[in-house]
Formats: C-alpha cells, structure tokens, sequence
C-alpha cells in the first residue's frame, strides 16, 4: 500500500514530531520552499507483503541507479555536494 505524501515546514515538523512519528504517513520536509529531507515511518508491524514490496523497490532503484553507471560513492559526493551548497545559502 503506497501512502501519499504529505509536504509540511520543517519548523511545523518539528512541532508536530510525535504526530508524525505516531502516523505511518511519508513527510517531505521544506525550509524556504526547497526539500531538505523526508521522513519515512517503519511500521511497528510489518506486513509481509508490504516487505516485498519495499524490497522489489530498493531492487529497482538499484538497478535504475546501475543503468545509469552511478555508485553509492557517487550519492555520497551528490549528498555532500548538496550539504554544502545548502550551507552557503
């Protein structure tokens, strides 16, 4: 079961972190408008089929990220990149 995802600042995240720790909805965090990161509730009670269906997923993105020839040092260096520009600004 895909849930949506909902957007929310990261200063009413931080308000409201227990709610949204308590809730098995995805969050996307903004500051200004620009994504900073998201959080991603683990069940407290995995579902099998569920399981699955996470696993097939992180088999796609790496095999989406093989096709395009790009490395877990490569998203190291993009989320450093990323850390720093964030940083200046």
């Amino acid at each position: 079961m895909v849930r949506e995802l909902v957007h929310v600042g990261v200063r009413e995240f931080r308000k409201d972190l227990a709610r949204y720790m308590e809730s098995a909805q995805p969050v996307a965090v903004t500051r200004h408008g620009q994504m900073v990161g998201y959080y991603l509730p683990t069940p407290r009670k995995v579902d099998e089929k569920e399981l699955e269906e996470m696993e097939q997923i992180g088999e796609r993105i790496d095999a989406l990220l093989g096709e395009h020839g790009i490395t877990e040092e490569d998203i190291d260096e993009m989320v450093e990149e990323f850390n720093e520009l964030r940083h200046q600004s």
